[in-house]
């Protein structure tokens, strides 16, 4: 029988609250984060993170993310990070977000990649490759993370409304 390995997280919280806690798990890793996050998710829980991050004396930078996990997305975040002296990526959102957020971390450097979904059922902040999309929204590949995820890598899941952890949980 073959033996099948898995790269995963380090970290792994899920706790009321636990987005007002996001500062204290980064502090440790990082004094400067890039936070790649969707829209809706920035409405949501951008304030909260960001007051998280302040009281942890965490500087940010925020890039939202409009579309889909493109290479190109994901190289000219990686230089943003780069360029402003990130010393990790926060991912705020789905699976697009998700996949940006590991991309960026990777190509910037194998930085630290602190994941917060704000949908319980995307596996994308869990797998260690970042699914990769064309302009066009077809599927054009993935960028494996080379060493699964770097150290102090966590997933932190915040606590979704009922009706998102239900529906999407299963394929309709």
């Amino acid at each position: 029988m073959r033996m099948i390995a898995m790269k995963v997280p380090e970290n792994y919280l899920q706790q009321a609250g636990v987005l007002n806690k996001v500062g204290e798990y980064v502090a440790p890793l990082a004094r400067r984060v890039l936070i790649v996050a969707g829209g809706h998710a920035l409405g949501v829980a951008g304030d909260a993170l960001g007051h998280s991050l302040q009281r942890e004396g965490i500087a940010f930078d925020v890039a939202r993310l409009t579309g889909k996990c493109t290479l190109e997305t994901v190289q000219n975040l990686a230089r943003q990070a780069q360029e402003s002296g990130a010393q990790g990526v926060v991912g705020l959102g789905g699976g697009a977000v998700m996949d940006t957020a590991k991309g960026v971390g990777e190509l910037a450097g194998q930085l630290p990649v602190i994941q917060v979904p704000t949908v319980a059922a995307t596996c994308a902040a869990w797998s260690p490759f970042s699914v990769l999309y064309n302009h066009r929204g077809g599927h054009s590949g993935s960028l494996p993370l080379r060493r699964g995820f770097p150290p102090g890598s966590s997933w932190i899941v915040r606590s979704s409304p009922p009706r998102r952890c239900v529906f999407k949980s299963r394929d309709r």
